[in-house]
């Protein structure tokens, strides 16, 4: 009798095209569920980071909420995270762009820090900007308060032993190609 192939094994047969809104869903999964990946994300940012300042750290026991596709007059963010929310104290927000193919729109930069701003002392306390590649994606410094490579998420993911991650390091590794 031969052994069962395990499901990663056939998914791995069966893999459908990487795209952005992939991201989108890992991102708001990671930072809803895993404590931990707050923090790593945050020390990730810190590393880009022009103004280290804006990237505002948090209290050991805090919320952290995440939503996609989050839209305003202004335009959409890929990925609204608000975090260290406590009675009575705003949260801090992060506007996440991904980028995985596309280029980046006119002004797009300029309108995540207007929705930014606008949310600023009504929605949350402060807020900063994410963009969220592949190293090789070619952005301003600056333009994005932050930038955290697709290859820092592959090493969180695949440095953890779960099935759960390992699965979103091959995401990864399938979109890009080995990022080890």
């Amino acid at each position: 009798m031969q052994a069962p192939e395990n499901d990663a094994s056939k998914h791995e047969e069966i893999m459908s095209p990487v795209e952005e809104r992939h991201i989108d869903y890992i991102l708001e999964e990671e930072f809803s569920i895993d404590p931990d990946f707050l923090t790593f994300f945050l020390g990730q940012a810190r590393l880009s980071a022009i103004d280290k300042n804006r990237i505002v750290a948090f209290a050991a026991k805090c919320s952290c909420t995440a939503a996609r596709s989050t839209t305003t007059a202004d335009g959409e963010s890929d990925l609204l995270v608000k975090y260290s929310e406590r009675e009575g104290v705003l949260p801090i927000a992060i506007l996440i762009e991904d980028k995985i193919g596309a280029g980046f729109q006119p002004m797009q930069a300029e309108r995540y820090r207007k929705r930014g701003q606008e949310g600023k002392g009504e929605r949350w306390s402060d807020y900063w900007t994410c963009l969220v590649a592949h190293s090789k994606y070619s952005a301003k410094p600056g333009d994005f308060d932050a930038v955290v490579t697709l290859e820092a998420l592959h090493r969180y993911f695949a440095d953890k032993s779960d099935d759960r991650s390992r699965f979103r390091a091959r995401i990864l590794d399938q979109r890009f190609g080995s990022m080890r």
